[in-house]
């Protein structure tokens, strides 16, 4: 604050220090202050002993009467600001204004306040079912004690208000000012605690008033007040946003923040819990229209909801398409992919593992890799297409196709019969193509109006290649591992490539007891998504698969993307993965872990990243979001006291030695799962942000290891 204002003296000393006769014009100079500079503990005190009239300053608290003592020592700093600001206006002629704000609350504000708190645990409260009312509840001795709660949207308008702000003329340097931002309506902790919990099945339950100060004396209500009669002739300003309305919208906000891909789907898709959501949202919501609605016009009509289309309106929050795995139960766009992965689910399961591909090009004839083979060793599917297996729904079923219903290619398997049955007899009959089960996609030339491709973001790859990146929903809860291959793959061993999805990498062997060094305390490391690398050079002039594109959308927004990640890149001195030309991660093969729910919240950063710019592909929004994951992972190692991540060292199989470890003859040892560990020792290791003991990677592996395969 000095700094501040001795700055501004400075350019008066420098004005007045030219040969320029114009007057100097400061910028208009508005500070924060704060409701603390007031005495609301001696206001307490004196009202319990009926002497209220002594009080100079009594709630609710004027500008114009006497400041006493400060209530804390954050009052008493920004006290000493406003002496500051009104000693260089007698010393200087520096002009300013001051706002007192009260307690602002709202999104976006800060742990530690009162209603951030006691959000934060109303939701924990209600997202956790062993964690009782008595475990969230604030000290019962401050329950009686009232306050002015002020939305933040308010709070800005006061501010605007303040820059605006000019006295009236005066013969010498106009006077500083200070304001009070508040409501000028006061709400006990028991008040603001019994809001909170009309929204939630579970209450945040109500300790006694009063309590015993520190000196044994009884502890009697403190009252923090605010009278607005000076912002309001003098700055016109007026609080809007009521307590019921900006509460709702700031546990709205909390929600958001404590799931902001919704729930796990394997969790939340239950009568109960269902029923328990539906009921949070319904109530949050109807507050906020009733009280918009009532603030607007002044009628008991309830206002619009935001249409999940309106980015504006949603405050650029991004509605997920209804099918997919990040999409939230009050917020998402329908699209033709709903009922297509309800059948999928259905159609997987018993499968422990599922392969799938995307192909909704509506000129489609055939899938390249349903009349392709590698080898007669390995089989490029899940066990699918054999005479003997078809009507086997655990293995027949584990090979899904999403193929354009307007394809030819649809066309024809109809025409030729190409279809069987599941021996339950429980589904309808599916279009069967090499060791596919194809299930046809209305595209958009199918639909009525194109209402079924609707979504809330630029370009439609996001859309249309929806399971590819958020697959959670289209497959049933016992697939552990979805692969995804490009209509053009084939990989020649499938069952090698799921076997190295198992676990993660090893972490460096103790040489006293031959244990991990890094995963203590029952922790392990697993994988949760394997994708691959070094796409092979594409040559215009050389036919296949390397130089086609699968995609049936033009790019939007690509290059942008690619000079803002390279921007970030160069602040972070190279620390991401790629930054050339082409992408250093080939999507055509992706193997998703579906256990995991960290796994799930990755996969929704990486398709929020390619929805909100546009994309036309994924491969840039996961070379970004898998290399923030990892510096994230390896800042966490950092400062929980770690040194080296050691999965930096645990990529490529070059410098890789045998662990020994001695026996108690010292005699060395070669330990028995040294070239097991060796082996998942290849490709490149990211660390997955977790909250829980296990380790989350992404693994980057050469797609000549993978044993992928390009088909024209």
């Amino acid at each position: 604050m000095e700094g501040l204002l001795e700055e501004m003296r400075l350019m008066i000393d420098r004005a007045n220090s030219s040969n320029n006769n114009d007057p100097v014009r400061l910028p208009q100079f508005v500070y924060a202050s704060s409701h603390e500079v007031y005495d609301r503990i001696s206001s307490a005190d004196v009202k319990g002993r009926g002497k209220q009239q002594q009080q100079p300053n009594p709630p609710p608290f004027r500008e114009d009467l006497p400041v006493t003592t400060p209530s804390s020592m954050h009052g008493t700093a920004k006290l000493i600001d406003e002496v500051l600001a009104s000693a260089y206006h007698s010393t200087h002629g520096i002009y300013s204004v001051g706002l007192r704000f009260f307690n602002v609350y709202g999104p976006w504000n800060s742990p530690g306040t009162v209603v951030f708190d006691l959000a934060e645990r109303a939701i924990a409260l209600n997202a956790d079912p062993s964690v009782g009312p008595d475990d969230v509840g604030l000290d019962p001795h401050h329950e009686e004690d009232v306050n002015d709660y002020i939305f933040v949207d308010d709070a800005v308008d006061a501010i605007l208000g303040a820059m605006q702000y000019r006295p009236p003329d005066t013969d010498g340097p106009p006077p500083p000012v200070v304001f009070n931002v508040g409501t000028g309506r006061g709400t006990s902790m028991r008040e603001l605690k019994g809001e909170l919990s009309r929204h939630f099945p579970k209450a945040l339950g109500s300790g006694g008033g009063g309590g015993v100060a520190s000196d044994g004396r009884q502890r009697l209500p403190t009252k923090s007040v605010a009278s607005t009669a000076l912002s309001g002739s003098l700055l016109g300003f007026r609080a809007r946003v009521g307590l019921e309305e900006g509460l709702a919208r700031t546990l709205t906000w909390h929600r958001d923040r404590m799931f902001p891909y919704g729930r796990n789907p394997n969790v939340e898709e239950t009568p109960e819990s269902l029923g328990v959501e539906k009921n949070i949202v319904q109530s949050l919501a109807t507050t906020r229209r009733r009280a918009s609605a009532a603030a607007a016009d002044g009628g008991e009509e309830e206002g619009e909801e935001c249409s999940p289309l309106d980015r504006e309106c949603l405050r650029d929050a991004l509605a997920f398409p209804c099918a997919s795995e990040c999409r939230r139960l009050d917020r998402c766009t329908p699209s033709a992919w709903d009922d297509i992965s309800r059948l999928s689910k259905v159609v997987t399961a018993g499968c422990d593992a599922v392969l799938y591909t995307v192909l909704l090009d509506e000129d489609a004839e055939q899938i390249p890799s349903a009349i392709s083979a590698t080898s007669t060793d390995y089989l490029p599917f899940m066990g699918a297409g054999l005479p003997e297996d078809v009507g086997k729904r655990t293995q027949a079923r584990c090979n899904i196709a999403f193929v354009s219903s307007e394809s030819p290619l649809v066309e024809r398997l109809k025409s030729e019969g190409e279809e069987y049955l599941d021996e339950d007899r429980v589904l309808p009959p599916l279009l069967r193509h090499g060791f596919w089960t194809v299930l046809p996609v209305p595209t958009p030339s199918a639909s009525h109006g194109n209402t079924s491709w609707l979504h809330a973001f630029d370009g439609s790859f996001a859309l249309e290649y929806l399971p590819k990146v958020s697959p959670g929903r289209f497959f049933d809860p016992s697939v552990r591992f979805a692969v995804y291959a490009a209509p053009t793959v084939l990989v020649k061993n499938l069952s090698n490539v799921l076997k190295r999805m198992e676990s993660g990498p090893v972490p460096p062997i103790s040489p006293e007891d031959g244990s991990s060094t890094h995963t203590g305390n029952g922790s392990s490391s697993s994988t949760a998504m394997m994708i691959a690398s070094k796409r092979p050079s594409c040559d215009p002039a050389q036919r296949g698969a390397p130089c086609m594109n699968t995609y049936t959308r033009p790019p939007t927004n690509d290059l942008i993307q690619s000079r803002v990640y390279n921007m970030v890149r160069m602040a972070l001195r190279g620390d991401l993965l790629g930054g050339g030309l082409d992408p250093v991660l080939d999507s055509s093969l992706v193997v998703h872990s579906l256990r995991e729910e960290e796994s799930r919240l990755f996969r929704c950063d990486v398709y929020g990243e390619a929805a909100q710019w546009g994309a036309s592909t994924d491969e840039r929004a996961l070379e970004f979001i898998i290399s923030l994951h990892d510096l994230w992972s390896r800042a966490f190692v950092h400062w929980t006291g770690g040194s080296k991540p050691w999965w930096i060292d645990a990529g490529g199989s070059g410098g890789v030695k045998a662990a020994v470890v001695g026996n108690e003859k010292g005699e060395g040892l070669l330990l028995e799962d040294t070239s097991s560990r060796i082996a998942q020792q290849e490709g490149k290791w990211m660390g997955i942000i977790t909250q829980t003991d296990s380790y989350l990677f992404a693994h980057i592996v050469p797609s000549e290891d993978m044993g992928v395969v390009y088909l024209e």
